[in-house]
């Protein structure tokens, strides 16, 4: 992307010697990454690391994304994921709890992590607070998710849409979400905020922390 010039012709030809050699190193640890995933967290560490193939650290990107979702969902029923999504809207007083159903639904259909929806809804719009009526300045209705300048006919309608494109299942984004791993998507979603991904994380990781509060919440019957 970016393009780097000098006039010491010695040391660009060395740079350029070097650079296959750093190619192959950068290939063989990508390689053993991913042998190595099953190892506890090691898979994840080196998710995180720079490599000079970025298409192989995409995919295990991917990887590891996708059995985070296969596990949220295989650890909590339904009826628990839309629990904990509304307990983190009630406790705010915001509307999109009163769409908990809807956010599970969808990320079951199209495949993405149950707490992404909400998290972008509550990043872009603060939990549909300011997107239920047409917006003095953005002239979105029902737009949760700061999505262009869209309008839906109902919340549910822009959940649907949302996560039809994020899934890379929307024929006019495809391009920009299909076969990526979330921090790729979430760059293509919203690339003006720096730290957008650790915002939507961040959001995720508190939707899931409710567990805590349903585990204080439970009454243990008397033995």
């Amino acid at each position: 992307m970016n393009t780097y010039s000098t006039s010491d012709d010695e040391g660009s030809k060395r740079s350029e010697q070097a650079t296959p050699f750093a190619t192959f190193i950068g290939r063989v640890l990508i390689t053993l990454a991913v042998a190595l995933m099953g190892f506890g967290g090691f898979g994840t560490m080196i998710a995180t690391a720079e490599a000079p193939d970025q298409l192989a650290l995409a995919k295990l990107n991917q990887g590891i994304e996708n059995y985070f979702v296969i596990q949220s969902h295989e650890l909590l029923t339904r009826d628990e994921r839309a629990a904990y999504i509304a307990a983190y809207f009630e406790q705010r007083n915001l509307p999109a709890a009163d769409y908990a159903d809807d956010f599970v639904v969808y990320a079951e259909i199209y495949n993405l992590d149950w707490r992404l929806l909400p998290a972008i809804a509550q990043i872009e719009s603060t939990g549909c607070r300011y997107t239920l009526n047409n917006h003095a300045i953005t002239k979105r209705k029902m737009n949760c998710f700061g999505y262009g300048s869209m309008s839906f006919e109902s919340i549910e309608e822009g959940i649907a849409y949302i996560a039809k494109s994020l899934a890379g299942e929307n024929p006019n984004t495809a391009q920009y979400y299909a076969g990526k791993d979330l921090k790729t998507k979430l760059y293509a979603y919203n690339s003006v905020i720096p730290h957008y991904y650790e915002d939507i994380t961040g959001v995720m990781q508190k939707i899931y922390d409710q567990k805590e509060l349903f585990k204080k919440s439970v009454e243990r019957p008397n033995a």
